[in-house]
């Protein structure tokens, strides 16, 4: 019984976490790029990771079956349970080791931020005073598709490389930058992102 009851909290959780990716690789149209299952040192692992021209998000998702949830700025309340549940503070430490690492790697400061997606939730009420960690139901995924102005697509591509470089993310050596060919007969190179208009940090 119990064995089946684990088994059955594993597939829901492998669920959400299906649903969620999917809706994020919706957004890839729209100059987003995505990296899922990302095993940082001490074998913490990120689920997903959106990057873009609004800006660098550790996406967490958290299945909630049916149930009202408030959520304040530590945890998660679910309406009929006593025990709170620490995705909100799971959320932001994983969000603040992805900094880290990607700041280690890209050479520069990485802002990473914190979402939580709540999976099958049937009402969510956020606390006013909760502002660094982004709450949303996984129907309101598409709307960080809509930010902007912070990444320019150069920035995008290198923070991608690095975070999909297993040896950078592990603490190895930072992976190198394509550099442009040069010289007679030389065949250019044009990165992704080059002369971009647009802020940088």
């Amino acid at each position: 019984m119990y064995k089946r009851q684990v088994e059955d909290v594993w597939r829901r959780a492998l669920a959400a976490e299906q649903l969620v990716g999917a809706a994020l690789e919706d957004l890839t149209a729209g100059g987003w790029e995505v990296v899922h299952s990302i095993v940082l040192p001490g074998d913490a692992l990120i689920s997903h990771l959106l990057i873009g021209p609004g800006g660098v998000f550790c996406v967490a998702a958290e299945q909630v079956r049916g149930a009202r949830a408030r959520v304040d700025d530590a945890a998660v309340r679910v309406d009929g349970e006593r025990e709170q549940r620490p995705y909100v503070r799971r959320a932001r430490h994983s969000a603040a080791r992805c900094t880290m690492v990607l700041s280690r790697g890209c050479g520069y400061p990485v802002r990473v931020r914190p979402v939580l997606v709540l999976v099958g939730v049937a009402e969510v009420e956020v606390a006013p005073s909760l502002e660094d960690v982004r709450v949303l139901r996984e129907p309101e995924v598409s709307r960080l598709g809509a930010l902007g102005g912070v990444l320019r697509p150069d920035r995008v591509d290198r923070i991608h490389t690095v975070a999909r470089d297993r040896r950078a993310v592990a603490g190895g050596v930072r992976p190198r930058r394509a550099r442009t060919a040069s010289g007679p007969g030389a065949r250019p190179r044009t990165a992704r992102g080059a002369a971009a208009p647009g802020p940088r940090w």
